[in-house]
């Protein structure tokens, strides 16, 4: 929880600057529910979050350098696109995606778990 809210807590600080070229939505208050969910999965379960992923992300283990390379565009970052803020994917931690429209995970998520069945 307090990985999370500090990661969140440096987007604060440095977004002002101008730096970070794209909208963000925080997950700050909502840190409890990504540690305590993830905490109960496997290494090998997945997770689709929602445009307020960071937690959810850092909790399953993406390295917050990913993340915040994502946010200023930078070529190491974790989605190999323009996903920016909302729109992460790291699969060696069982991150399938997150995604900007709320509920959009939903019909991501029942896919993905059909395609495993």
């Amino acid at each position: 929880m307090v990985r999370i809210r500090l990661f969140e807590e440096k987007i604060i600080e440095c977004y002002p600057k101008q730096e970070i070229k794209c909208p963000v939505h925080l997950c700050i208050v909502q840190e409890a529910i990504a540690a305590g969910v993830i905490a109960h999965l496997k290494k090998e379960d997945v997770v689709v979050s929602n445009h307020r992923g960071h937690g959810h992300c850092i909790a399953k283990g993406m390295p917050m350098k990913l993340t915040m390379a994502e946010l200023y565009g930078k070529e190491s970052r974790c989605s190999l696109g323009s996903g920016k803020s909302m729109h992460r994917v790291n699969t060696e931690n069982g991150i399938l995606g997150t995604t900007s429209i709320f509920g959009g995970c939903i019909p991501i998520a029942t896919g993905s778990a059909l395609s495993f069945k």
